[in-house]
């Protein structure tokens, strides 16, 4: 069975954390009755959202949401502001400190389980994109090292077979010039045609050497 999403509700008045649990009944709901208490919560719980709102005592919102921004486990979590407010600064703050959203009280729960639902949607997309693109560089990182191992191949051994070869042609080449007179020009024509391969081969291979340093 698939687990719910779970929602962080901070908010110091118990009657606003009731009627947010009552409109997000198909969640997994942790709430928090201050600040301190959500910081703690979420380095014990896997959380994937959080309602919180401004105006708390001892710990505002806007505090809760710089330490929430700083903490490497918990900066990715969406957090909409939850607020009898609805002045610009406000809002603009909020913004300015990492909030996705922000919504007012009374609430209108069409509108909460829209944007909540809006936003772990958006995360959901996020995760997925962020384990495709591991999964290409990982794929990517096999098939780089692939081919370092096979132009290390080619240099140690490929490359040592194409130099006796070069060798047994020269000494080919030797006899045939001590022996003008009893070897056909077709012969001493093959022989440099096998010289011109050789060097062409030794060609690729240095081609194969200088990607292997680029990669």
């Amino acid at each position: 069975m698939k687990k719910n999403q779970s929602v962080l509700i901070v908010d110091d008045a118990e009657i606003n954390i009731d009627i947010l649990m009552g409109i997000l009944k198909n969640y997994d709901v942790i709430p928090a009755l201050s600040g301190q208490d959500a910081l703690q919560i979420v380095e014990e719980e896997n959380i994937d959202i959080i309602l919180l709102d401004i105006m708390m005592p001892d710990m505002d919102g806007y505090e809760v949401c710089k330490r929430l921004k700083k903490n490497e486990r918990t900066k990715n979590i969406p957090i909409i502001f939850i607020t009898v407010k609805n002045m610009e600064q406000d809002i603009l703050r909020g913004y300015e400190l990492g909030i996705v959203d922000y919504i007012t009280k009374p609430f209108n729960a069409v509108e909460l389980i829209g944007k909540v639902k809006t936003h772990l949607d958006l995360k959901t997309c996020q995760i997925n994109l962020e384990q495709q693109i591991n999964e290409q560089n990982l794929n990517n990182s096999i098939n780089r090292q692939f081919c370092q191992d096979l132009i290390l191949y080619i240099k140690n051994n490929f490359k040592q077979n194409i130099l006796k070869l070069e060798t047994f042609n020269s000494n080919i080449k030797d006899k045939i010039e001590k022996n003008k007179t009893f070897v056909s020009e077709e012969v001493r024509k093959e022989c440099e045609k096998s010289e011109i391969v050789i060097s062409e081969i030794l060609q690729t291979i240095g081609d194969f050497q200088e990607l292997y340093k680029n990669m």
